[in-house]
């Protein structure tokens, strides 16, 4: 096995590959839903006691940023208890500004509770440059007054008022943060060209469990009656469709059979039919989804991502990684996020064939996966390294696993359930 180079991480997964994955796994709760939820939570100036939390780096990341905002916030298990009535502060700091992106959903919730909000340039994966400028001119249009200086952004509003919105394009995030901050603006907003991911549908059922007005979230077009405020609620998180797929991404890449307990078919619809294309059977099950790889994977493989409910860009790296284990070629466009393809020069350490052609992966030939030294270098593309690591003849390391925590709660020890021979190095 190369060595890859002579960088030092602390955390790697040692990988065997060869094995059939098979088994039954459970999902966690979904990460793109727990973190805008918990954002959310800052509206109620109460207690939310949200039920299914992924336990995930990001998400203690989320909970740290809370309690610097003077939320009192409790963890057991799966379960977070936020009571945000005393919040005592409106500026996040740059240290946790710059461990997730998701932290700027609380600009909306700040503006809602304290009128102003104070945020630095977000963090997270090196896949894109993902501006922010979608969710401020959202909440300017909502009645917010912006201003930069050295690169953080100040917003301002004694009263948000309703608007008719219509996003230059279908943003997940700036979508989810005009609505938590409509949520108690003056008057009715109506958001078009929403998008219409099930995270924000999750969104918007938590927030009505706590008194909000909102419909159509799901859809193009997102009404939102703003109420004077919100209460108290409990609320269970939604399964974690993209965990789901990658599940289905390794069971393809390692000829297995996997149940994957909890998992919601229509949120993993062209997920499916791109795996049913090159041989994979699925089905549903009552309550779950059912996958197996029994014969060898065929086809010349073609997906473009796309806002939901077409291909996520979220699973195109595991996807791609499943595509390379089987020995396919194909064409992989990458419509989101200009950086995916960040892991394709690690899979090509351990024998895919990988050319990068603008915002297209081309996979030219076949050849059988060998393990490697390889390095993560963003959450999803750190998942395609596993899964290409499970199919790959002999041993794999996969370095920067800091990254898979991001999203995957303990993948190492659900992957040994299944027959994986994984293993965790710390230091």
């Amino acid at each position: 096995m190369a060595n890859g180079g002579s960088e030092i991480f602390l955390d790697t997964y040692h990988i065997r590959g060869g094995y059939y994955l098979n088994g039954e796994v459970a999902l966690s709760g979904a990460k793109n839903s727990v973190l805008p939820i918990f954002a959310a939570s800052v509206v109620t100036g109460a207690q939310s006691k949200i039920v299914n939390c992924p336990e995930i780096s990001d998400s203690e990341n989320m909970r740290d940023i809370l309690k610097m905002l003077g939320c009192s916030v409790h963890k057991d298990g799966g379960t977070v208890v936020i009571d945000s009535a005393q919040i005592s502060a409106h500026t996040i700091g740059e240290k946790l500004m710059s461990t997730m992106r998701s932290s700027v959903f609380l600009a909306g919730s700040l503006l809602v509770r304290c009128g102003i909000a104070e945020i630095g340039k977000p963090g997270g994966c090196k896949i894109g440059a993902r501006p922010i400028d979608i969710h401020i001119d959202m909440l300017k249009a909502l009645g917010a007054e912006a201003e930069e200086n050295e690169g953080r952004v100040v917003l301002k509003a004694r009263k948000l008022k309703g608007a008719q919105l219509t996003l230059p394009f279908p943003s997940v995030g700036a979508t989810e943060n005009t609505i938590i901050a409509a949520s108690c603006a003056d008057g009715e907003t109506v958001l078009s060209n929403a998008a219409r991911e099930p995270e924000i549908v999750d969104l918007q059922d938590f927030l009505n469990r706590c008194g909000a007005k909102i419909k159509g979230a799901g859809t193009h077009t997102v009404t939102i009656e703003g109420v004077k405020e919100l209460h108290a609620a409990e609320y269970e998180i939604i399964p974690d469709r993209i965990e789901a797929g990658t599940f289905m991404c390794m069971a393809a890449a390692t000829k297995g059979e996997i149940h994957i307990k909890n998992a919601r078919p229509a949120h993993l619809e062209t997920v499916s039919e791109a795996l049913e294309a090159l041989g994979c059977e699925i089905r549903t099950t009552q309550n779950g989804m059912w996958i197996k790889q029994s014969k060898p994977l065929r086809g010349t493989v073609e997906i473009t991502t796309a806002p939901f409910p077409g291909f996520p860009t979220d699973l195109q790296p595991q996807f791609t990684a499943a595509v390379c284990a089987a020995g396919l070629t194909g064409v992989v466009r990458e419509k989101i996020f200009e950086n995916r393809f960040g892991y394709a020069k690690e899979l090509n350490k351990m024998g895919a064939a990988i050319e990068i052609c603008g915002k297209n992966a081309i996979i030219t030939r076949g050849h059988l996966l060998k393990g490697n030294r390889v390095v993560a270098e963003d959450l999803r593309g750190g998942a395609a390294l596993v899964t290409a690591a499970l199919a790959a003849e002999g041993d794999s390391i996969v370095c920067g696993t800091e990254y898979i925590k991001r999203g995957y709660f303990s993948l190492d020890k659900k992957l040994r359930l299944l027959g994986a021979e994984i293993k965790e190095h710390n230091g």
